[in-house]
């Protein structure tokens, strides 16, 4: 019972399955609220819960000090700019100066993500990445002989 019946690397060859369960341990495991969360008037993050970076950026949670960054993670690109900007005013930074920058930063954050977002879009529109089975040629061709047999 100990050891697996199949070795997972066979069900995965390509590595695309560790790879987006990783992107998806990046996207949920990076930041967890600090203060409950709305979208309107319904809850949408409790403290403690862990908030997808997407959200984090889109919305100022992090400059809005909503939430935190959880032990051993870094700030994605998108967020560094906002933890600069929350460092600064922290330091005495100038609001109307900081404001500015920070929008700024958001848009180029969100560029980023949207740039990202069609870049995904494409390669999974690309018939290149279409997956088919992996059968052989020969497997699919059959003999005169086998189809008399049958008969």
């Amino acid at each position: 019972m100990g050891q697996p019946m199949v070795d997972p690397d066979e069900l995965d060859p390509s590595g695309e399955l560790k790879s987006r369960l990783e992107e998806r341990a990046r996207e949920y495991g990076t930041y967890v609220a600090t203060s409950r969360i709305f979208a309107g008037n319904a809850p949408a993050y409790d403290v403690g819960h862990p908030i997808p970076v997407s959200n984090v950026v889109r919305h100022g949670y992090f400059l809005n000090g909503q939430c935190e960054l959880v032990d051993g993670m870094e700030h994605p690109p998108e967020v560094a700019a906002q933890a600069e900007v929350k460092a600064n005013l922290a330091a005495g930074g100038d609001p109307a100066g900081e404001a500015a920058r920070a929008a700024q930063r958001l848009a180029e954050a969100r560029a980023l993500v949207k740039a990202a977002d069609e870049e995904e879009a494409a390669r999974a529109a690309s018939p290149d990445t279409a997956t088919a089975p992996d059968v052989a040629p020969e497997a699919l061709e059959s003999t005169e002989d086998e189809t008399e047999g049958d008969k």
